[in-house]
C-alpha cells in the first residue's frame, strides 16, 4: 500500500469508528454535545426517541404515555397519574420517575437500546396500569388504539421564562457526562437573555429552533388527534383554576371509576403547596441508582443540583414569562406561534379553556 493510501485510510476508519461510537465525542469538554449533534446525535443529547422504533417491547395494551412539552406541568402529572392509579392512597416511593420511567431518556453515553428496554419494562412492571413520561410525539411516537395518550401543555411564554432558570438548576457533573450540555448548567445566575434567545430561538439546523421543535411540534403533531377517543388533551392554567374538574377528566378518561372522596383525595395532596412537603420525591435524585450501582456513572452525579434546595419544583403558577422576558424576546417567540397557530389555537394555546375542535392548524 503505498503512503498515499495509508494516509486516506486513516480518516475513513476514524470516519466509521465514530458514526458506530460517536458518544465519545461527548467526552469533549463544553462544546462536545455540539459535535455529537452534527455527527447525527440527538439534541438534548441524552433524549432519543429512536425508543419508539421498539415501542411493541414496552408499550404494552392499556398503557398510558404522557406526552408533554418541557417545562408544561410534566412532573406535576406525572405524580397526579400516580396517584389516581393508586387511588389516593400511594404506597410509599422514594422517586417519581422510578414509578413513572421517562421513555425516551438515555441514562449513560453509549447506552444500548436493549438496556434502555429493559429498564422501561422492570420500571413500568411494578403497576397493573403502566405510566409513561415522554417529551416525543407523533409520528415519531407511534399512536396506537390500544394506548391512551394525555398531552398537556402550557402558555409558551411563561414555559420559556421556566427553561431558561431550568438550563442552570442542571448538575454541571451531569451536563459535563453529556458533554456540555445543557449550557449554563450549574451556574449560580441564568443564560443572559442574549444567550437564552439565541439558544432557545436560533436556527439549530434545518431552519428550525428549539423553540419551534420543543414548543410548537407537539401541539402541531397532536392536533390531528385531537377527537380521537384515546387522546385527552390539557391545558396548564385549566388546571391551576379548576384542578379537581381536570383530575376527573383523567380519571374518567382512564376508567378507573374513583369516588369522589378519592378524587378530593387526589386533588388535595397534588397541590403546591402539598408537593413541596415532598419535593425530595420528584428531584430526580435516584434515578441514576442502578447504574452507579454498576459503576457506570459516578456517585456524585445528579441530574439536578444538589445544592439550590430543589430545581424541579421553581414558580410553580406564579409564573410569568410576560413578567421575566424582555418585550424583544416575547415578540421573536410571538413571530414563531403565529407562522403555525391560527387565531383561536393561539388563544387557547396561551390562556387554556375550550379547546378550538373546529380550527386547523396553519400547516396542517
Amino acid at each position: 500500500m503505498s503512503r498515499l493510501a495509508r494516509w486516506l485510510v486513516i480518516p475513513v476508519v476514524l470516519g466509521w469508528f465514530i458514526t458506530y461510537n460517536k458518544h465519545l465525542l461527548l467526552k469533549i469538554p463544553t462544546y462536545g454535545f455540539i459535535a455529537y449533534a452534527i455527527m447525527g446525535g440527538p439534541t438534548p443529547p441524552y433524549i432519543d426517541d429512536a425508543i419508539f422504533k421498539h415501542h411493541e417491547e414496552f408499550l404494552k395494551p392499556g398503557s398510558v404515555v404522557l406526552s408533554t412539552p418541557a417545562k408544561s406541568g410534566t412532573t406535576w402529572t406525572m405524580y397526579t397519574l400516580h396517584m389516581l392509579r393508586m387511588r389516593g392512597q400511594p404506597a410509599p416511593f422514594r422517586d417519581i420517575y422510578e414509578e413513572v420511567p421517562w421513555l425516551e431518556f438515555i441514562y449513560y453515553p453509549g447506552q444500548s437500546m436493549d438496556d434502555r428496554i429493559r429498564h422501561l419494562n422492570t420500571a413500568s412492571s411494578k403497576y397493573p396500569l403502566r405510566v409513561f413520561k415522554s417529551h416525543s410525539y407523533p409520528p415519531a411516537m407511534p399512536v396506537r388504539d390500544d394506548l391512551k395518550y394525555i398531552v398537556i401543555v402550557r402558555n409558551p411564554f411563561d414555559v420559556a421564562a421556566s427553561a431558561r432558570e431550568f438550563f442552570t438548576n442542571h448538575g454541571k457533573k451531569f451536563a459535563d457526562m453529556w458533554g456540555g450540555f445543557p449550557p449554563n448548567a450549574g451556574e449560580d445566575e441564568q443564560m443572559s437573555e442574549k444567550d437564552f434567545e439565541q439558544f432557545l430561538l436560533g436556527d439549530m439546523g434545518g431552519g428550525k429552533s428549539i423553540a419551534e421543535g420543543l414548543a410548537i411540534d407537539i401541539l402541531r403533531n397532536w392536533w390531528p388527534y385531537r377527537n380521537r377517543t384515546n387522546v385527552l388533551i390539557l391545558h396548564y392554567a385549566d388546571r391551576i383554576s379548576d384542578d379537581e374538574t381536570q383530575i376527573k377528566r383523567m380519571a374518567d378518561f382512564l376508567n378507573l371509576n374513583l369516588t369522589s372522596s378519592e378524587i378530593r383525595s387526589v386533588a388535595d395532596q397534588v397541590t403546591y403547596k402539598e408537593m413541596k412537603k415532598v419535593q425530595e420525591k420528584v428531584e430526580l435524585r435516584h434515578v441514576f441508582d442502578e447504574y452507579k450501582d454498576q459503576q457506570l456513572i459516578p456517585r456524585d452525579v445528579f441530574i439536578l443540583r444538589t445544592d439550590t434546595g430543589g430545581s424541579m419544583m421553581q414558580r410553580g403558577p406564579k409564573r410569568s414569562g410576560n413578567d421575566e422576558l424582555s418585550p424583544r424576546f416575547l415578540q421573536k417567540l410571538q413571530d414563531i406561534l403565529d407562522k403555525f397557530l391560527g387565531p383561536k389555537a393561539l388563544e387557547w394555546y396561551k390562556n387554556g379553556g375550550r379547546i378550538p375542535y373546529e380550527e386547523d392548524l396553519r400547516g396542517q
